[in-house]
Parts: structure tokens; C-alpha cells; sequence
């Protein structure tokens, strides 16, 4: 779907990455434009920030580092040795094949950026703007964000310090990183950033949940969805890591398999709306 979507609109969010840069950061700081003219609740940097705060979460720090953990690193100085071949083991690494590298990366990408799951829909749906497409650029801003930026950063920070190969994973993986360079406030810087990312993550998918359930059962429901909200985390902390990874990559598998068929089912819809869009802006 995406290279369906990529092809259709002419490689947009590459070709016409400034665009995107333009109508979102170039926008933030005005008071007043077009753009915040329209129906919604949010303005759009608003959106934007509430999306942020569910996807930059624990994904960046313990995500990453488990898919280094098993499908080999991710630095400048080895990307492309490793990119297509299996990884040979080295240390405490146990080594992988393609499909292992390929599938353990793709699931733990989607976990972080939430590309193509459609929960960020949920907030930009709510936003206030003069077009979908125009508030999609804020959706494309945000994969690049959390994905481009901080995903990147967190993965040279394993692979230049060394320790990728020590056998941890998760966040220990990301701890022995930070401590390696920086001693024993690395850990304590990364400590406080793990429980900043988590807590607003946390409040970034109750504001998700809280818009579906709110459009479902009525408003109501939010005060049963508030006591829920809190089970999760409580029989999180007696898991095994691998058993909570399983979960959520079932979770993730549950929410992109139908939308992505929702997406395919609309695309006439939205590549009227993209070339519409389009038409707008050369005029």
C-alpha cells in the first residue's frame, strides 16, 4: 500500500519533502492563516504534538535496539554490507537470516512510527484545517520525526559505542550505550527519558482511545475507558520482555490488517483529494 500510494501521488513526500516542511514548521508560529480556518478542536500543530507524544515512546529506545539485537547494526560504516545478506553472530549477537532481519525491523519500525496502523488519523481527524491533505503533511512530518530523527539517533548511539554485540536487547541494550560514553549520568539522563517518552506516550493513546471510543459508545464510555486504561501497564511490569514484544506485535498486526484494507477501499477517494489539493496549491 504505501509503495502503491508513493507511486500514485509521484513520490510526494520525498519529491516534495520542502512542501511538506513549508505548510507544517513554516506554519506553526502564525497566529492566524488558512489553515486553521475549518471544523475541528486542534489546531493542527496541536495534532501534531498530541501524534508525537504516542509515537515517540519506548519504541525509539527499546525498539530499536531490539531490532539491532537481532538483525544485525544499522551504521553508515556496515548498512549496506548487511542490509540484504544474513548477519554473521558476533560476541553475545546471535546472528540472523534476511527474513528474521527484514520482519523483526518491519515490526518494530510500524511499532514506533505507527505508519499505516491509522491511529494518528484519529487525532488529525480532529483537527482544524482547510484540507485533509494539508493536515496529512503534519502526518508525514511526524514519521519523519520520530523515525528519521530519533530512531536514527538512538541506533548510531548503540552501533558507535560498541556495545550491539554484548547480547542485551531492549533498553538495557540502549542503556549500556549511553553508560559506556557518559558513566553513570548517561544512565540517568536516559533513565529520565524513557520515563518522559512512556508517560506521554501513554497520554497520547488515551487521547486516541478516547476519540474512538468517544465516536462508538458516546461520551459516556470515557469514564469506564479511564479505569481500563490503567490494567495494561500494571500486568506489563510482570511480563517477560518477549512476551510483551509478542503482544504488541500482534496489536499492531490487528489494527494495520484492516486498515490498510480501509485505505485501499478509499484511495480512489483520497488520490481525488491529493490531485484536488495539488490543483490548489498552482493556483
Amino acid at each position: 500500500m504505501g509503495l502503491y500510494l508513493t507511486i500514485g501521488t509521484g513520490f510526494f513526500q520525498i519529491r516534495r519533502f520542502g512542501t511538506v516542511l513549508k505548510k507544517t514548521v513554516g506554519e506553526v508560529f502564525q497566529k492566524e492563516n488558512e489553515s486553521t480556518r475549518g471544523e475541528g478542536q486542534l489546531k493542527p500543530y496541536q495534532a501534531l504534538s498530541t501524534v508525537l507524544a504516542g509515537t515517540v515512546g519506548s519504541g525509539n529506545i527499546a525498539g530499536v535496539a531490539a531490532a539491532i539485537a537481532i538483525g544485525g547494526p544499522g551504521a553508515l560504516k556496515m548498512i549496506f554490507q548487511y542490509a540484504f545478506a544474513p548477519m554473521p553472530a558476533v560476541g553475545g549477537f546471535a546472528g540472523s537470516t534476511m527474513a528474521l532481519a527484514m520482519g523483526r525491523g518491519a515490526s518494530r519500525g510500524i511499532f514506533s512510527n505507527e505508519a499505516g496502523e491509522g491511529t494518528a488519523a484519529t487525532v488529525h481527524a480532529t483537527a482544524q484545517t482547510d484540507h485533509p491533505i494539508h493536515q496529512g503533511m503534519y502526518g508525514v512530518l511526524e514519521v519523519f520525526i520520530d523515525t528519521i530523527i530519533i530512531c536514527t539517533l538512538t541506533a548510531l548511539s548503540i552501533i558507535t559505542s560498541g556495545v550491539w554485540s554484548s547480547g542485551s536487547t531492549g533498553a538495557v541494550l540502549t542503556l549500556e550505550a549511553f553508560r559506556t560514553v557518559w558513566g553513570k549520568w548517561g544512565t540517568y539522563i536516559l533513565c529520565i527519558a524513557i520515563i518522559l517518552f512512556t508517560y506521554s506516550s501513554y497520554l497520547g493513546f488515551f487521547v486516541e482511545y478516547r476519540t474512538s471510543t468517544e465516536y462508538l459508545f458516546g461520551e459516556k464510555a470515557i469514564k469506564y475507558l479511564q479505569w481500563f486504561f490503567f490494567v495494561p501497564p500494571i500486568i506489563a511490569v510482570t511480563m517477560p520482555i518477549e512476551a510483551i514484544w509478542s503482544l504488541a506485535d500482534m496489536a499492531v498486526g490487528f489494527i494495520v490488517i484492516p486498515n490498510m484494507l480501509a485505505i485501499l477501499l478509499l484511495s480512489k477517494k483520497f488520490f481525488q483529494l491529493f490531485h484536488e489539493y495539488m490543483d490548489k496549491m498552482k493556483k
